[in-house]
C-alpha cells in the first residue's frame, strides 16, 4: 500500500431539492436537514375549533459517514470503502373528522456500508465498480406534501436499497483531436419500500413500494476541440425499476414498471466559442442544449384497458443561448441571452402536471 486517507464526514447543510425527474434511486450524500411547517387558514367552517393547518410538522434527519481510501501500484488501483449513520425522526399531528388532531410521530435509525474500485489500465482507459448499501430518508415534500395537489404521508418510511454500479472510462487528453470522454456504467438497484409518487385526477402522495428492482445502463460522450472552440456532449440512459413485491397494497401490481417516472431518456448539446473578441481575453460562446423523454405511464401499467391508460407524452425540448465574456485586469464580467425551449413544445414533469412554455433570459454576472 502506497498512500492511505481518512476522511470524517459530520453535520453539512443541506439544499432541498424539488421532485426529480427521470431519476433513479441512489445513496443520499452527507447532510443535517431540519424542516417545520406551520400554517394558517383564514376562511375555517368552523371558527370556534382548531384550525387543521396547525397541526404539528416537524421533520430532522442526519447523515454521518467515515470514508477510508487506499492507493496501490503507483495508485492504478484505488479502493474506498465507508461506513454511515443515517437517523431519521417526524414529529407531527394528523388532523381528524371531529377536530380530532392524531399524533403522528416516528423515527428510524440505520447504517449503510459501501466500497468503491477503480483500476487504471494506463493513462486514457480505467475501469469501476462500486457496492453500497444506503438508506434514502424521505424530504419534507415527500412527508408533508406541498399545500396544493401532493397531499402529506406522515407515515412514510425511509427506503433502504442496495446498489451496484460497474463500468469503463475512456478519456483521451490534449490529443490532435482534442479532448475526448466516454463513459459506461451498468447499475442495479434492488430497493426496499421505494418511495413512489402515486394518485389520480385529483391528489398525489408519495408511498413506499415493498420492493422494487431496477437494471439500467447511463452513457455520456463529451469532446472538446483543440483550444476548446468546439464541444459536443450527449447522454442516454435506459433503466427498467419494475415492483418486486410479493405481499401488501402492490402486491396486485408485481412485474410493472414503476410508474411516473420515464424509463428512456437523454439529452445531447454543443457550443462554439470564439476568442479575441474584442479583447485579447474576451470570448463569445454560442450554445445548444436539447433533451428527449420517452412517454410513460402515469399509473400501474397492468391495470386498466391501454386505449385507456393516461401518459406522459414524449418530449423533446430545444435551448439555445450565447454568452459573452469580458475579462479586464480588475474584474471580468459574463452576459448570457438564452432561449428555453425554443419551440414552445408541450412539456410536463414526472406526474403529468405541464410546465412552463417558451422562456427568455438575461443574466449578467461578475468576478472581482
Amino acid at each position: 500500500m502506497e498512500g492511505t486517507r481518512v476522511e470524517l464526514r459530520g453535520m453539512e447543510a443541506a439544499t432541498l431539492t424539488p421532485v426529480a425527474r427521470g431519476c433513479r434511486p441512489e445513496a443520499t450524500d452527507d447532510e443535517l436537514v431540519a424542516a417545520t411547517r406551520t400554517g394558517d387558514d383564514r376562511v375555517q367552517a368552523a371558527p370556534n375549533a382548531r384550525d387543521p393547518l396547525t397541526a404539528k410538522r416537524n421533520l430532522f434527519t442526519f447523515v454521518s459517514g467515515v470514508e477510508y481510501e487506499a492507493n496501490f501500484f503507483a495508485e492504478r488501483l484505488s479502493n474506498v470503502v465507508f461506513v454511515k449513520d443515517y437517523y431519521y425522526s417526524v414529529t407531527a399531528e394528523d388532523p381528524l373528522p371531529g377536530g380530532i388532531f392524531k399524533p403522528r410521530d416516528s423515527d428510524s435509525h440505520t447504517r449503510g456500508i459501501g466500497d468503491s474500485l477503480r483500476y487504471r489500465f494506463n493513462s486514457w482507459f480505467y475501469a469501476k465498480a462500486s457496492y453500497e448499501y444506503a438508506t434514502r430518508l424521505p424530504r419534507p415534500d415527500e412527508v408533508f406534501g406541498n399545500a396544493a395537489l401532493i397531499h402529506a404521508n406522515l407515515t412514510l418510511e425511509p427506503e433502504v436499497s442496495h446498489n451496484a454500479n460497474v463500468g469503463p472510462r475512456f478519456e483521451l487528453r490534449r490529443t490532435s483531436i482534442g479532448d475526448l470522454t466516454i463513459d459506461v456504467n451498468g447499475f442495479l438497484r434492488d430497493s426496499d419500500k421505494l418511495i413512489v409518487l402515486l394518485g389520480n385526477d385529483r391528489y398525489y402522495t408519495y408511498q413506499n413500494v415493498y420492493r422494487a428492482r431496477g437494471l439500467g445502463v447511463e452513457n455520456a460522450i463529451n469532446w472538446t476541440s483543440v483550444g476548446r472552440y468546439v464541444g459536443i456532449v450527449g447522454t442516454l440512459t435506459w433503466q427498467d425499476v419494475r415492483n418486486a413485491s410479493d405481499e401488501g397494497t402492490f402486491k396486485g401490481s408485481k412485474g410493472d414498471r414503476i410508474p411516473n417516472r420515464p424509463y428512456l431518456f437523454g439529452s445531447w448539446g454543443a457550443h462554439l466559442r470564439f476568442s479575441n473578441l474584442p479583447g485579447p481575453d474576451d470570448s463569445i460562446e454560442q450554445f445548444y442544449n436539447g433533451r428527449y423523454v420517452h412517454e410513460f405511464y402515469r399509473g400501474w401499467e397492468s391495470q386498466g384497458q391501454t386505449k385507456f391508460k393516461q401518459v406522459v407524452e414524449s418530449q423533446v425540448t430545444h435551448d439555445i443561448g450565447v454568452s459573452w465574456i469580458v475579462s479586464r485586469d480588475l474584474a471580468r464580467v459574463t452576459s448570457t441571452f438564452e432561449i428555453d425551449n425554443l419551440t414552445d413544445a408541450k412539456v410536463y414533469d414526472n406526474f403529468g402536471q405541464q410546465r412552463p412554455g417558451r422562456g427568455f433570459y438575461v443574466k449578467v454576472s461578475g468576478e472581482i
